[in-house]
């Protein structure tokens, strides 16, 4: 890897998605002309991703690195507040380093999301009850009382969550400095994807939508977890 990232405006062209465009280029290593390809790869969800390859025959230097092409020029704080058992199939799009937070009453939980990810609202709450008990895989049936013993501090966290699965009545919050996190509206299939979309139609009366100040982030945010 090279310490500063190439990007396609460093070399005055605009690329095209899926098409790789090849460059000259000094190479860094020997001074003699080098090859640089760029390709740009898209995505509907999350920032497209810039692929960087230089290749040296004269000293065999070769470098390859991965930058993403930020879009989003405000971070999101997403409010959903579900009560009616079709909200848990709801897509969500979330960014890695959002925070989540999942609350019921006096009860909650939060934790730092560590890579980019799409599910329904269902798989995120299995997901956040596998992580915080470490079960080796998810709960697709209810904890019994006898599994709930072992769990110290999490019992009540993991009952907490278990019971918002069939009595629904949650307030999830979603955080994303980077911009990128969505919840779709019900019903609503992946197909044309999020970033095209306005804000505005992922507002519902069950979805508040925010902006908030950016703020840029390694590709994984910081792991962890609090209960209340």
């Amino acid at each position: 890897m090279t310490e500063e990232s190439e990007r396609p405006e460093d070399h005055g062209v605009e690329l095209q998605p899926n098409e790789p465009l090849s460059l000259s280029q000094t190479c860094m290593s020997c001074g003699n002309e080098g090859r640089l390809s760029l390709l740009l790869v898209p995505d509907i969800f999350f920032p497209d991703v810039v692929i960087t390859c230089f290749s040296c025959t004269e000293c065999g230097y070769r470098d390859r690195q991965m930058d993403r092409v930020e879009s989003a020029v405000e971070g999101v704080k997403i409010t959903c507040r579900f009560k009616n058992s079709q909200d848990l199939k709801r897509y969500v799009v979330i960014s890695a380093g959002t925070e989540v937070k999942i609350e019921s009453g006096e009860h909650g939980v939060t934790y730092t999301q560590k890579d980019d990810a799409v599910m329904v609202v269902e798989s995120l709450i299995r997901y956040v009850l596998e992580t915080l008990i470490s079960r080796g895989t998810l709960p697709e049936d209810p904890l019994t009382e006898e599994e709930t013993r072992g769990l110290d501090e999490y019992q009540k966290i993991a009952l907490f969550l278990q019971e918002s699965l069939t009595d629904l009545d949650l307030v999830l919050v979603l955080e994303d400095k980077k911009g990128d996190t969505r919840v779709l509206p019900v019903g609503e299939s992946l197909e044309k994807g999020t970033k095209s979309l306005p804000l505005e139609y992922f507002t519902d009366e069950c979805v508040e939508i925010v902006r908030i100040e950016k703020e840029d982030r390694g590709e994984n945010g910081e792991s962890g977890e609090q209960i209340w």
